[in-house]
């Protein structure tokens, strides 16, 4: 199963694709400011750079494509360039039934390699910790 953000930046990323620019400027994170949305988009601003516009104009022409999405209820782009996200009720009762009916609630395994496993277990010579230097003999 996805992550919630993993899910919010696709959708991010196709607005950006549709209109014209960058999918990669579209990674949604959690907002700096609760108190005026959830998630933010602060790819308008880096765009800028890009595409020699202003901030503010990458940001609205996104908007305008996430007009009507099921994902966020609410999509404003903020001077000067940010897009403040709001997720629509019904798109987050649809992933929490998906994580009520998956096995393990949506996360997954942690999987280890015989390499971390190895170096997990076997401290290395002359590695610092937080007790001091460790120090083998080489006689054992």
């Amino acid at each position: 199963m996805k992550k919630f953000l993993e899910m919010l930046t696709e959708e991010m990323q196709q607005a950006f694709t549709a209109a014209g620019y960058d999918g990669n400027l579209g990674k949604v994170m959690l907002s700096n400011r609760p108190d005026l949305c959830e998630y933010q988009c602060n790819g308008a601003m880096a765009g800028a750079k890009l595409y020699k516009k202003a901030p503010i104009m990458i940001a609205n022409d996104v908007a305008e494509k996430l007009a009507d999405s099921k994902v966020f209820s609410e999509v404003v782009a903020v001077a000067p360039g940010f897009l403040n996200l709001k997720v629509s009720e019904a798109f987050l009762l649809t992933y929490l039934q998906g994580m009520e009916a998956n096995e393990k609630f949506g996360l997954e395994k942690p999987g280890t390699s015989q390499e971390d496993h190895y170096r997990l277990r076997r401290p290395q010579r002359g590695k610092t910790s937080a007790c001091g230097t460790f120090t083998f003999r080489s006689d054992r």
